[in-house]
């Protein structure tokens, strides 16, 4: 049997099942191997699913519940006894959880790296810091603040100040520092370091040698054609032409040496240029007056001009136009060391790691596989490796797991990965999906003979048609963007999708597609959008009347704001809906309206801030009658709707009286989560139950974990980052799911609805960047650049590296297609937007060419409908069981005013001499006596004794003279200095009376003297307790026990 097998499979195909039979398989065999077992998939909620889904497995065969499954693994090689070992098995589990490893790929790699601290030189305590953004921000202010300060930096980024203004961007290059420096966080750039040899960013004297010489190929080309041009000007002029006497005027041959050469987006030559290099009559018309002129003015150096700028353009241009991209982003690479100086800094200050740091740190750990050294730090021997979705694992993730594996393989252990690269979606995180398509085979081509792919081709989750549907639309999309693209690596599609069609013999019959072609609706003025809506509502109320429940249906969405028109539009309707943005705090008005109350806090001169705490004020009150005064209430200086409605408590009470020009001025003198508290409870936001509010405030505490508590730093904190937090719902909640197609991945559910499939499928040159490099010219030879993802890279030294994006772009976006249609169980429904855009490689596009013009899909289109409908909708005939877990909603709203329930529990508080300020009684005299003599060790110490009481307010200074003398005169009786010499009593517990504690002891050798303080000597349970402390000492062993009561009252010392 091979050592390693690639498990390719499909959409729906049970990769899980598979990785856990094998799971099984191996620690069936011989429990012990449940230790040496490491599982690897790509999500928390994925790890948790396996984990759970190996236990339930375990315990079906421990209690022989799955007769299927226990004879697949015999058919497959286990021979021990299923059920005795399967109960083996789950009692380890449960003894030793801590080595049961199905983790993330980071959660591991974490372990590894934490396991390595030592070595790395590693900060103790550090954290892993997840918010990379964050980080980048902070580096960067950090750097900016370096100007002035640092000669040689201020006078480089002064460079790129002025670049920018001369290229209309304005002096801001903040945001473009953070944009482009984010690079420092993404394995690409890691990865061209890697490959590259050369780089000048290193040294930041190189790079102003290349942008001069950058500079000069742009400029010394620009000034060649406007230099033509003015010649071409002089000619014409000179024999008293002008443009529009030339053949077709601004369109013509004059027309492209007068004016294209002056605009650097037109030095191409246009056909008739290049007509006119072969016949010079194309200068002019066959009808031209001027032809003389015309012919005199061409023999005299006008053709010499165009041949010129043509031989011009065709040696120099792509030179030109590859310096002309690169200048644009040049200047932010020169500051990339800088960036990553201030990135370590930032790194020892708040002792954190990244977690993009963590497949770096490892290059360094296992470039020399050193993987047994590895196994050792990490205090486990891993012998099987068995790895999910493969397809989204990065290329130093795979090479820092490698030689693990290698290691496992050299010596005859199993490990396996399964993937599906029609699934790879996160090429964004550096997921790489040649890793599975071709790299693992040559990374494991020493052992290519324990290599064998394995294919699961059996679709499990869908309906039949759903399946035969997607096999079809798939196999002809991969075929036609093949056949599309003119470059060499276009047989990616097909290669991807070779495996794309799946057998349907364990589907359930039936299955149902609609795929609809939207147009907008000119005479209702509606938008194909909102008719794709009204569509979508229809389609759930007729569902629930099919007898499917909100929780079956899924709708996908390509971004948050699609998901947001979708869920408000719904929301609108009363249904109720689970998404991403009717979750977000922002959308909160308690939330909205304590943002609010803190930046007005920051700034009384916030007029925006005062307006919209009006506004969510009135609408948490339900009070919007006087809506049409807040818009115009900062205008008004006293009679002011503001001071009317908002809380008295908000501003300054004094004598009764509200000063509205002051707030209260304890909101100032709290702290950042005390001050929310305070505002909920000014405002009463905390009369009812919400979610929101209490989310708001788990955030709160996360933020003050790592910052500072001021209002102002947390209000541009939340500025940046409101859209990351959301409330956490229940996943058994009875309602419609809205999400990304990003976030769907893994999931499935009976119906699914596309609403809006017309994302684009080429690259978006507004956001994407790419790491190109060229030997074509020495000046750029060996180093890597950032460039803008644009069309205009074809005409430059990199254009195989911008095609090589595009097909790759396009897959990703190809793939996406297929997620969405693959998460279908019993209906897909999928909605085509009508587009405007100038760039129509849209999706829709796609799926329109496809389905009205593909032989399989022709048939059931209706043209005059326009629509494509395949399949029967049946009633839902299975009804899920309810789950065990309940979710309740919250009954109260947690949250009080804290301070009011802090008691400070003082040490004297059974002196009960502080609850009134009368004289203080006898009793109360005896026990403040008794307490110091109890701290008493030695006469000497009455002084500092009474002081310390003092200081505890134990006593008042009224009463630290009577005490300090009353216990002066105590300690001069002559017994006191000898029942000073001893300790405090302990306590003895004495059968059926219970614990008897005499005030002082002293045992000496065989002999032991007991004391009481007493206040009288009638006091019968002081005596008492010295007694039977005395019969247990005799008892223990002391043959004479002495006991004295001391009275305090009268100063005696009496010997019982």
């Amino acid at each position: 049997m091979p050592n390693f097998l690639i498990y390719k499979s499909s959409a729906g195909s049970g990769k899980t099942y598979t990785l856990v039979k094998e799971y099984l398989k191996i620690v069936l065999n011989n429990p012990d191997n449940f230790r040496h077992v490491l599982a690897i998939t790509f999500t928390n909620k994925a790890a948790g699913e396996m984990k759970q889904r190996i236990i339930d497995k375990l315990k079906d065969l421990a209690e022989e519940k799955d007769p299927e499954l226990e004879q697949t693994l015999k058919n497959e090689g286990v021979k021990s006894i299923i059920k005795l070992n399967a109960e083996i098995v789950l009692n380890r589990i449960l003894h030793s959880y801590s080595l049961f490893s199905v983790f993330t790929i980071d959660s591991f790699l974490l372990r590894v790296v934490r396991s390595f601290s030592k070595e790395l030189k590693l900060q103790l305590g550090y954290n892993i810091e997840m918010d990379v953004n964050e980080v980048m921000e902070r580096i960067t202010d950090n750097l900016l603040s370096d100007i002035g300060k640092n000669p040689e930096l201020t006078s480089y980024l002064e460079d790129f100040v002025y670049q920018n203004i001369d290229d209309s961007k304005g002096w801001k290059i903040d945001k473009a520092i953070r944009n482009v420096g984010m690079e420092i966080f993404k394995e690409r750039h890691w990865q061209q370091k890697l490959v590259n040899t050369t780089d000048i960013y290193d040294d930041r004297s190189k790079i102003k040698i290349l942008i001069k010489e950058l500079f000069n190929i742009v400029n010394g080309f620009e000034k060649e054609m406007l230099s033509l041009s003015e010649q071409a000007q002089e000619i014409i002029e000179g024999n008293g032409l002008k443009m529009e006497d030339f053949a077709y005027g601004r369109g013509g041959v004059a027309g492209h040496v007068l004016v294209n050469l002056r605009l650097p987006n037109k030095y191409e030559p246009t056909a008739r240029a290049a007509g006119a290099l072969e016949d010079p009559s194309k200068w002019y018309s066959k009808t031209s007056k001027n032809k003389i002129a015309i012919l005199k003015a061409v023999n005299n150096g006008l053709q010499d001009v165009l041949v010129k700028a043509v031989d011009n353009y065709s040696d120099n241009f792509l030179r030109y136009n590859t310096a002309k991209e690169l200048v644009k982003m040049v200047y932010v690479l020169g500051i990339f060391n800088d960036l990553l100086d201030k990135l370590k800094t930032y790194r020892d200050e708040n002792r954190v790691l990244l977690i993009s740091d963590l497949n770096n740190i490892l290059q360094k750990v296992t470039e020399d596989n050193n993987s047994p050294f590895v196994f050792e730090k990490i205090g486990n021997y891993y012998k099987y490796f068995l790895i999910d979705e493969f397809q989204d694992t990065s290329t130093f993730q795979w090479n820092n797991i490698l030689p693990l594996i290698l290691n496992s393989l050299s010596e005859n252990y199993f490990s396996m990965v399964v993937g599906d690269v029609k699934q790879s979606i996160y090429r964004w995180r550096s997921g790489n999906m040649k890793l599975l398509m071709e790299n693992i085979y040559e990374d494991l081509r020493i052992f290519h003979e324990e290599v064998e792919d394995r294919y699961l081709d059996s679709n499990r989750r869908s309906c039949k048609e759903v399946v035969r549907f997607n096999n079809k639309f798939f196999k002809a999309a991969a075929h036609l963007l093949s056949n599309r693209s003119e470059d060499m690596s276009s047989d990616l599609y097909e290669k991807a999708y070779e495996d794309c069609e799946q057998k349907v013999d364990y589907c359930k019959e039936g299955g149902y597609i609609k795929v609809t072609f939207n147009e907008d609706d000119e005479e209702k003025g509606v938008s194909s959008r909102n008719v794709i809506n009204e569509s979508v509502y229809n389609n759930i109320i007729e569902l629930g009347e099919d007898g499917y429940s909100p929780r079956d249906i899924t709708i996908l969405v390509r971004t948050n704001k699609e998901g947001s028109e979708i869920a408000g539009y719904l929301l609108d309707k009363d249904i109720r809906v689970i998404s991403n943005e009717s979750l977000y705090l922002i959308n909160s008005p308690n939330v909205k309206l304590l943002i609010n109350l803190l930046q007005y806090i920051a700034d009384n001169n916030n007029v925006m801030a005062k307006t919209e705490i009006l506004l969510n004020y009135c609408y948490i009150q339900n009070n919007l009658s006087c809506l049409s005064d807040i818009f115009e209430d900062y205008s008004r200086i006293d009679d002011c709707l503001f001071y009317k409605i908002v809380p008295q408590e908000f501003f300054y009470i004094e004598n009764g009286i509200v000063n509205y020009k002051k707030l209260n001025p304890r909101l100032h003198n709290l702290s950042l989560y005390e001050l929310v508290e305070t505002l909920i409870s000014i405002f009463k936001l905390n009369e009812k139950p919400d979610a929101y509010l209490l989310r708001f405030q788990d955030a709160l505490i996360e933020y003050l974990k790592t910052h500072t508590s001021d209002v102002v730093s947390f209000n541009d904190w939340w500025e940046e980052n409101n859209s990351k937090f959301s409330i956490i719902v229940p996943e058994q909640e009875d309602a419609v799911k809205i999400m990304t197609i990003h976030k769907a991945k893994g999931l499935q559910n009976k119906i699914i609805i596309i609403p809006y499939a017309d994302w684009r499928l080429d690259i978006d040159s507004t956001k994407e960047t790419i790491w190109v490099s060229t030997d074509v010219d020495e000046l750029l030879a060996g180093t890597p650049f950032l460039v803008k993802a644009i069309k205009n890279l074809t005409s430059t030294y990199f254009d195989k590296d911008y095609r090589d994006e595009l097909v790759q772009t396009y897959l990703d976006n190809l793939n996406l297609l297929y997620v969405a249609f693959t998460r279908a169980v019993d209906r897909l429904y999928i909605n085509i937007p009508s587009s405007k855009k100038k760039n129509n490689n849209t999706a829709g596009k796609l799926i329109k060419e496809i389905i009205t013009l593909d032989e399989n899909f022709i048939r059931d289109f209706k043209p005059g409908e326009d629509y494509y409908e395949k399949g029967l909708k049946q009633k839902n005939e299975y009804i899920a069981k309810e789950s065990s877990v309940i979710s309740e909603p919250l009954k109260t709203q947690v949250s009080t005013n804290w301070f009011q329930k802090i008691v400070i529990k003082p040490k004297h508080q059974s002196l009960d001499i502080v609850k009134n300020k009368r004289a203080v009684s006898d009793e109360v005299w005896n026990k403040l006596v008794k307490e110091a003599l109890l701290k008493l060790t030695k006469p000497g110490e009455v002084n500092a004794v009474v002081s310390q009481m003092k200081f505890e307010g134990i006593i008042t200074e009224a009463l630290f003279r009577k005490l300090q003398k009353s216990l002066k005169e105590l300690m001069s009786l002559p017994e006191m200095k000898i029942i000073f010499n001893g300790t405090n009593g302990q306590g003895l517990l004495i059968k059926e009376i219970g614990v008897r504690k005499p005030d002082k002891i002293i045992i000496k050798g065989n002999i032991a003297i007991i004391i009481n303080f007493i206040a009288e000597i009638t006091d019968k349970e002081s005596i008492g307790n010295l007694k039977s402390y005395c019969e247990i000492l005799k008892k223990s062993g002391i043959n004479e026990v002495e006991m004295y009561a001391v009275n305090i009252f009268e100063k005696k010392v009496i010997k019982l």
